[in-house]
């Protein structure tokens, strides 16, 4: 039926470079953002239960429905302490180079935020304490200040690029990692608590 513009659509898909193809993360550039936000999630469950740290998790439900307008997907208990957690996921772009996380929000009540940034054959995790997105100066450790989203008055977006994922290591708020073995998780568990609990 529209031949034409098949073979145009055609032609631009074939230029497009698929930097997952045969990763052990092939697939997930297929998915919504509210897909591999889930992946996300359950990422940090599994890596919470590996490293035996109590968390709430209430799935679909959104949080702010039952804890006065908050919005955290996890709620992660050590001692006495409950730290509200947004997670963000994000995929590497097309170049390899950069990872968007979206709507990031002022005021929602979580305590931390954790970014988990997918690669073709690794992962990263940061582990950011809330901060004011709408300060003009740059985050003092990442060196990068979130962007206000277009015709929105509170929804931000950061960008992780390598400089940033140096400088969140350099300050110890950032790990990577390249398999999911228990050992391997329990070891991200353990940076993730100790982040929380400086």
């Amino acid at each position: 039926m529209f031949p034409f513009i098949q073979g145009l659509i055609q032609d631009a898909t074939e230029k497009i470079p698929d930097i997952w193809q045969g990763s052990p993360m092939d697939g997930i550039q297929k998915l919504t953002c509210d897909q591999s936000g889930k992946v996300g999630e359950t990422l940090i469950i599994k890596i919470c239960e590996e490293a035996g740290i109590s968390y709430e998790y209430r799935g679909d439900h959104c949080s702010s429905t039952v804890d006065g307008g908050k919005v955290y997907d996890l709620v992660i208990i050590i001692g006495d302490r409950r730290i509200n957690v947004e997670i963000k996921t994000a995929r590497v772009s097309s170049t390899g180079l950069n990872f968007q996380h979206e709507s990031l929000r002022n005021d929602r009540g979580s305590d931390f935020w954790i970014f988990v940034d997918i690669e073709p054959n690794q992962m990263h995790v940061f582990v950011l304490k809330d901060f004011d997105l709408s300060v003009p100066e740059k985050h003092p450790i990442l060196g990068r200040k979130p962007h206000l989203r277009k015709d929105t008055m509170n929804t931000y977006k950061y960008d992780v690029g390598p400089a940033v994922l140096h400088r969140a290591k350099a300050a110890g708020i950032a790990t990577s990692f390249s398999n999911d073995d228990p050992d391997t998780l329990r070891g991200v568990g353990e940076f993730i608590r100790g982040v929380l609990t400086q």
